[in-house]
């Protein structure tokens, strides 16, 4: 009885939350490109960050793809939080059967070199339009990498989102879920990242569910060339004030959404 409630109140609230965002002034028209090709590389800052950004995306391309956890901590560097988020990780990975390697002490490095091991066609990051600097670390890991690898095999980098939901005008990708198939990522949230139950849910749900037209639910990408990619991180880090300011607006959805898609213009 008590899981039938929980649902129904859950429904109640999405459909709240969506249809206040109908006014909202950003496209949900999504920009279709050409689909990527693989090997594909997922870096991932945090334990969790997989499974919000690019859960669908990895259930659909799990025999050419790995995940390259970093293990940032973010305002809680301690061992004890270091052993129970890498382990979190591990058994996401275990579970959906995904291929994975963590990073060694230094990031940077291990990052590098296993881009030169795997030499990978496409790289999955998250969006430098974040609040979060671990975020937009890895992207300058990225910049730096591909000035020093003029040979390197990457071909197309993909932005997936964390906290800063990417609209479909301002998206190019899209791996569309059906009800079933979102209740169960978020189930996988809830059964394997214990250590985030503060976490407020809802408002990834509601970027899943309200971002683009045409799916019932979706994991939205922007996908970039080399070149694409260092011009638009070069305009944005002169814009890092904007980016900073965003975290301010996680309880304001609204506002959230416009001023992203304002930066995703830029």
């Amino acid at each position: 009885m008590k899981k039938i409630l929980i649902y129904f109140i859950r429904r109640f609230s999405d459909w709240v939350r969506s249809y206040k965002t109908r006014y909202l002034r950003v496209s949900r028209q999504l920009k279709f490109v050409a689909p990527t090709s693989g090997p594909y590389l997922i870096i991932v800052p945090h334990a969790d960050d997989e499974l919000i950004g690019c859960h669908q995306f990895i259930q659909n391309h799990l025999d050419n793809l790995t995940i390259f956890y970093c293990g940032f901590l973010g305002s809680n560097p301690s061992e004890e939080n270091r052993a129970v988020r890498a382990g979190e990780f591990v058994r996401y990975c275990q579970n959906v059967g995904v291929n994975y390697v963590c990073a060694e002490n230094d990031i940077r490095h291990s990052l590098y070199t296993y881009l030169d091991e795997l030499k990978p066609c496409t790289l999955l990051l998250p969006s430098y339009i974040d609040w979060h600097k671990e975020h937009r670390k890895v992207n300058e890991y990225l910049i730096d990498y591909l000035d020093t690898h003029k040979d390197s095999t990457i071909q197309s980098l993909i932005w997936y989102h964390i906290s800063v939901p990417i609209y479909g005008g301002d998206a190019n990708l899209a791996s569309p879920m059906n009800e079933q198939q979102q209740r169960a990522k978020w189930d996988y949230f809830e059964d394997i990242y214990l250590s985030q139950k503060t976490i407020d849910i809802n408002r990834f749900v509601l970027a899943e569910r309200d971002c683009i037209d045409d799916s019932y639910a979706a994991e939205t990408f922007l996908v970039m060339d080399k070149i694409s990619f260092c011009k638009i991180i070069q305009t944005l880090k002169n814009n890092e004030e904007k980016l900073d300011n965003l975290k301010a607006l996680l309880n304001d959805y609204n506002t959230l959404v416009q001023q992203s898609s304002f930066l995703y213009k830029l």
